[in-house]
């Protein structure tokens, strides 16, 4: 039994490679107080720049461009360089990817550089051109050499011959690969390279300097040194692409050949001698188990991927977003591709979120055409995406009416599901009432245009549209404001359509928002059009005293919820009292008293007592009319509703909550 040389080469090459497959990659942003904004003058010169690189740099000799964008104080320098024994489609492939992942992890920073194994880019608000950089980074290799103090001066001996070679003789390109013999018939590989920038005398510097940094890894078998303008590298495998023709340098130190005590290195299974079967087996067997593992834990990654993958398509197949609507014509929703999503919102950057809601984030995105967007994006974490996608898609798709949001389109792709709505820039309701500063310009008018607008959409859905709609989540969070402050009613997530002679439904999961749940819904789970009614009356109430419930509830001393509150003033005849004091020099005194008393007409506890959202309207915008009197809501008082809370278990608060953040 035996193993031939041609088995053991082989065996010794994959050994090498379940090492040193991966592309090592390694970044800095060295300044991390030093950034810009997301639409500075800057951003767009760094696009620009980065763009320059990419599409420049197979383009001139040595696989090197540097160049810059823009004027002071906002101009960008910037350079890309690729090894010199990488192909050109390698080249521009490796520029691509670093200047993408660059842009991710040094996020908004003024100064970066990233290194991959074929290539290097870098970019600065100052001029680095020409200058030896003395920022580095360490990489090294895992596996430990023995004897370090050996190894170290035949290290530092060879890198600095490799410097000279590359820096000397016109050796324009300023960089040198290279192979020297060791013990145990065991060769070094070294790589020196600067950027093409640089003058021989600035390489040279560059490079020692990285020598003297390498000393901090000679006891391993391989390491390199990165900079802004020079790379030194060591391994005892070859890792470039033309180590076949490889200078072969013996350092001016001791002939480590004739060393009287050769040195306990890692063995070779080319070493002289060679090397049994068994010891052959004893290697491969732990490597093989690895492997193993290593398969069957992507077998099993892929397989939930795959099960994941099915689950969505059967998933998706059941959205028919293209089905008959509800006037019985057929009717087509706009789907975008996913790259022009990507590009509007900027990948979904951090910078262009909106908000979060139970759905998932909320992003600002740009179309080419300049059209604002907002693009909500399932959560992969939210149980009720698809349900509630499909009855974005489906209701909100066939819904037109100025006081609701438009539907623009949506995106199905790649397990992205994606909904594109108009952009209003005012954001909601309730990002007003909870600014003092923001709630200081909502005027009586603005706030009477506000409260008819959204009776007006919810008309729209409960009589005029074909099927009665319940949202089911009506409150200031879902009500957008347009750059005129005309509201829009958003988020139909939880809607319910009612057909026929339904008038109403029972459900046994609650969802929607404590605080503007009727009291039949919130307790038996009973929802009708009443329910959104008593939503619209609690909305109501918080624009005419401009504050929120959810704050009222939480803020106040006495044992009462913000329907309470208003109850309580009005039964006493001190009704005044609850209207926002912002307002009570601005509008006539008898207008606020009226709106509060329609509001308590909507909260009334019966639902059979509250009005329509038809008679609704009539209140608001006719003439004053004798109106009835309201009787005592539920949920009056804060202990009523917090005993009702804790009772609770199937509930979710705040699912489709949408929390904005003014920027």
């Amino acid at each position: 039994m035996f193993v031939t040389a041609d088995i053991k080469f082989l065996i010794f090459l994959l050994l090498l490679s379940s090492f040193h497959a991966a592309d090592a990659q390694s970044y800095k942003c060295p300044s991390p107080q030093l950034t810009y904004t997301a639409n500075s003058i800057f951003r767009r010169n760094l696009d620009d720049l980065l763009a320059s690189l990419v599409d420049k740099v197979t383009s001139l000799p040595g696989f090197f461009y540097n160049t810059t964008v823009g004027s002071n104080p906002d101009r960008v320098y910037g350079l890309v360089q690729c090894h010199r024994d990488v192909s050109a489609e390698e080249c521009r492939s490796c520029a691509v990817s670093s200047a993408s992942q660059l842009r991710q992890v040094c996020t908004n920073s003024k100064v970066a550089m990233f290194w991959r194994d074929d290539c290097f880019i870098r970019y600065s608000f100052y001029n680095f051109f020409g200058v030896a950089d003395k920022i580095q980074e360490e990489m090294e290799n895992p596996n430990a050499i023995s004897s370090p103090s050996r190894f170290e001066p035949f290290l530092l001996s060879f890198l600095r011959n490799l410097t000279a070679s590359a820096t000397t003789g016109g050796s324009s390109p300023l960089y040198v690969t290279g192979a020297a013999p060791y013990a145990n018939s065991l060769t070094v590989y070294g790589l020196v390279e600067c950027t093409g920038d640089l003058s021989p005398a600035s390489c040279r510097s560059c490079l020692n300097n990285s020598i003297d940094g390498i000393r901090c890894c000679t006891d391993r078998v391989g390491a390199r040194i990165l900079s802004g303008s020079c790379v030194v590298r060591y391994e005892i495998y070859p890792f470039f692409g033309n180590f076949s023709t490889a200078t072969t340098l013996t350092p001016p130190v001791t002939n480590w050949s004739a060393s009287p005590a050769p040195l306990p290195l890692p063995a070779s299974p080319l070493g002289k001698g060679g090397i049994g079967f068994w010891k052959i087996l004893a290697m491969i067997v732990p490597i093989g188990g690895v492997l193993l593992v290593a398969c069957i834990l992507c077998f099993l990654r892929a397989r939930k991927s795959h099960m994941e993958k099915v689950r969505y398509e059967r998933e998706t197949s059941l959205l028919d977003i293209n089905g008959p609507n509800q006037n019985g014509t057929n009717h087509e929703v706009a789907m975008v591709r996913l790259r022009t999503v990507q590009t509007a919102t900027d990948n979904f950057s951090e910078s262009n979120k909106l908000g979060q809601g139970g759905f998932g984030p909320v992003y600002k995105g740009i179309l080419p055409s300049g059209q604002e967007i907002a693009v909500k994006r399932l959560s992969q974490y939210s149980a009720q995406g698809v349900r509630e996608f499909k009855n974005e898609v489906k209701l909100i798709g066939n819904l037109q009416h100025k006081n609701l949001v438009r539907l623009l389109g949506c995106c199905l792709e790649k397990e992205e599901m994606l909904l594109i709505y108009e952009y209003l820039p005012n954001k909601s309701v309730d990002t007003f009432l909870s600014d003092p500063q923001k709630r200081a310009t909502l005027d009586w008018e603005t706030r009477l245009n506000i409260m008819g607008g959204t009776a007006r959409g919810m008309v729209y859905l409960h009589h005029d549209s074909r099927l009665s709609i319940i949202h089911r989540d009506l409150k200031a969070a879902n009500v957008l404001l347009d750059e005129l402050m005309n509201p829009k009613i958003s988020d139909f997530g939880m809607a319910r359509i009612f057909s026929g002679s339904q008038t109403q439904v029972n459900t046994k999961i609650i969802v929607g928002t404590y605080g503007y749940m009727a009291p039949e819904y919130a307790m038996d789970g009973l929802f009708s059009i009443k329910s959104d009614v008593y939503s619209f009356g609690v909305l109501l109430l918080e624009i005419i005293s401009g504050q929120l419930t959810r704050e009222f509830n939480q803020s106040h001393q006495e044992n009462r919820s913000l329907v309470g509150y208003a109850w309580s003033l009005w039964s006493q005849g001190m009704g005044l009292e609850f209207v926002d004091p912002l307002l009570k020099d601005t509008c006539p005194a008898r207008d606020p008293l009226k709106y509060l008393h329609i509001g308590l007409l909507c909260v009334q506890e019966d639902a059979e007592s509250r009005p329509t959202m038809s008679s609704v309207l009539l209140m608001l915008e006719g003439e004053p009319l004798a109106l009835p009197v309201p009787t005592e809501p539920a949920f009056s008082n804060k202990r009523t509703k917090d005993r009702f809370s804790r009772s609770q278990t199937s509930s979710v608060n705040g699912i489709t909550d949408t929390e904005v953040t003014p920027r």
